[in-house]
């Protein structure tokens, strides 16, 4: 999946002419140029990182006030020993 969306979405945007595509035979194919043209058009911006640095320096630990405490450590999940050792 190299747009990480469904094939209906595609055909979806073909359909509706949003991504221009050429019919051959029985399967859509899409010029490399106009697939980086539409792309750059619906990129999404990810937002700038938060500052995890400050949140730690917090003198309550960066919990929000009125924001609840873990009473006990989450503990790790033990492997199970498989059977069938080698």
């Amino acid at each position: 999946m190299l747009l990480k969306v469904k094939e209906a979405t595609v055909r979806r945007w073909i359909r509706n002419r949003e991504l221009p595509a050429l019919l051959i035979g029985r399967e859509w194919r899409i010029a490399a140029i106009q697939l980086e043209e539409f792309l750059k058009v619906r990129a999404t911006v990810v937002p700038p990182a938060t500052n995890v640095k400050a949140r730690i320096d917090e003198p309550s630990g960066g919990i929000e006030a009125g924001a609840s405490k873990r009473e006990k450590p989450v503990q790790q999940r033990r492997r199970r020993k498989s059977k069938h050792t080698r």
